[in-house]
């Protein structure tokens, strides 16, 4: 999303190899572990701005909702949040 900030991290490997690498990594935190879950909050909250992350968040879903689209049948752009009157246009056709 652009304009959000986040962490990068410098590594010896090339992009491809440090990425599959990443993938490979299977983070997993049980919902009965209250220490890791206590830990994964606290290092949320102490490097990341929680009120601009919902808000970047939110503004990022409504655009996308707004963002026109072309429907299928009929041609009409329309907001991507009106995407089922496809199915009517079809319907009345």
């Amino acid at each position: 999303m652009p304009g959000l900030s986040l962490p990068v991290m410098r590594v010896t490997d090339d992009t491809h190899p440090a990425a599959v690498k990443v993938h490979q990594v299977s983070p997993s935190i049980a919902p009965d572990n209250e220490r890791k879950i206590a830990r994964a909050l606290g290092l949320f909250e102490s490097h990341i701005d929680g009120k601009a992350f919902r808000e970047k968040i939110a503004a990022f879903q409504l655009k996308m909702l707004l963002e026109p689209v072309c429907c299928q049948v009929c041609g009409f752009r329309q907001p991507r949040i009106f995407k089922h009157l496809e199915m009517s246009c079809r319907q009345n056709r």
